[in-house]
């Protein structure tokens, strides 16, 4: 089986961080370098590296942002959108 859009979604959806861009724009989602491991995770063998052009080349959204969720936001890196965050 192949790894699809939706597959990724799903995955993200069961750990996802909230991220914040140098503009200020919030959203839910996981880093791209986390994907791999969080797929792993949910059930997938022989999951191949997934960088930031395998994720785009498949649809998804990817932005330069930091991880805002914890007590010291963190430097940034390139993350994958899940869904705006309301906060």
């Amino acid at each position: 089986m192949t790894i699809t859009k939706t597959d990724i979604i799903e995955a993200i959806e069961k750990w996802p961080g909230l991220y914040e861009t140098s503009t200020g724009r919030r959203f839910r989602g996981m880093p791209v370098s986390q994907i791999s491991a969080q797929l792993r995770e949910c059930g997938w063998r022989c999951v191949p590296f997934y960088d930031s052009y395998e994720v785009r080349k498949l649809g998804l959204e990817v932005v330069e942002a930091r991880y805002v969720g914890g007590v010291h936001p963190k430097r940034f890196c390139l993350v994958v959108v899940l869904k705006e965050s309301a906060q």
